[in-house]
């Protein structure tokens, strides 16, 4: 009994750390920008292709840019929440590296028609793994794809929007069984996750959209006149919790026991943090 109220007491930590950092990204957007152009930048988001590297901040400034982020985090983690993940240090990565690729290539539109053909899987199979539906997330780094589909011109009688939603669905849908083939067939090495599983079905989305719909992938210039406000925010974002980890530890032995979960997501903090720091 005790050690399920410990595991409760981390997976809230966690999901209370997530979930503030989702509604700080989100909350900043709208100090960023005023709400005609975040409306007005999340409308360009939506509507560019994505193809990598599609710099957001580039596209629509910095505020659409933030506010794009955080409502993939907090939808992200509604959807977690819903299924009743126990939270983790798996969890603490995935949603940063959502976050992080949500500033180019993946927005809310072009994720979505994915994570329902996971979560459709998921329901067919009746399957309820918690490490299949935080994979299903990861599956979305294939939203370019997506979004390169809806914004070329229609050359089929079938509208392009419609290919792109079942093209989505589709991915959503393979992404997690081949994951599983994958997983099995490489003795559960990591090969990041996801990442290896998806470069399979990448190279397939890539010819096809070359190839079969004839899309030209058109090349990005990147934004640099926000490196200073950018590296001010991600030095936060990499100092508080490591600051908040030190008071609790510093302040109750009790706490020590609890967070064993937060000691490893610590550790990824200050890895990155330096990494960040050396780059």
């Amino acid at each position: 009994m005790k050690k399920i109220d410990q595991t409760l007491l981390s997976t809230t930590f966690i999901f209370i750390f997530l979930l503030s950092f989702g509604l700080i990204i989100t909350l900043a957007a709208f100090f960023l920008a005023s709400p005609q152009i975040l409306i007005s930048g999340m409308r360009q988001i939506i509507y560019s292709p994505s193809n990598l590297i599609t710099d957001y901040v580039q596209i629509a400034g910095v505020g659409p840019a933030f506010l794009n982020s955080g409502l993939l985090t907090l939808s992200s983690l509604f959807i977690l929440r819903k299924h009743r993940h126990h939270f983790c240090s798996l969890t603490v990565s995935v949603i940063m590296m959502l976050a992080g690729f949500s500033f180019f290539g993946k927005n809310i539109v072009n994720s979505a028609p994915i994570v329902l053909g996971c979560l459709i899987y998921l329901k067919i199979h009746h399957s309820k793994r918690q490490d299949l539906l935080v994979m299903g997330l990861l599956s979305t780094c294939l939203s370019p794809i997506v979004s390169t589909i809806y914004c070329a011109p229609n050359h089929f009688f079938v509208s392009a929007k419609l290919i792109a939603l079942i093209v989505g669905l589709l991915i959503g849908y393979v992404s997690l069984p081949i994951f599983e083939f994958f997983k099995a067939h490489t003795k559960e090495l990591n090969l990041y996750n996801m990442g290896f599983s998806a470069g399979m079905i990448g190279i397939i989305g890539n010819l096809t959209t070359k190839n079969i719909l004839a899309i030209e992938m058109v090349p990005h210039s990147l934004a640099f006149e926000h490196h200073p406000s950018l590296l001010y925010f991600l030095i936060a974002l990499f100092t508080i919790p490591i600051l908040a980890n030190l008071c609790f530890y510093l302040l109750s032995s009790t706490y020590s026991k609890h967070l064993l979960d937060l000691k490893k997501s610590f550790v990824f903090l200050c890895m990155d943090f330096l990494a960040y720091l050396f780059h």
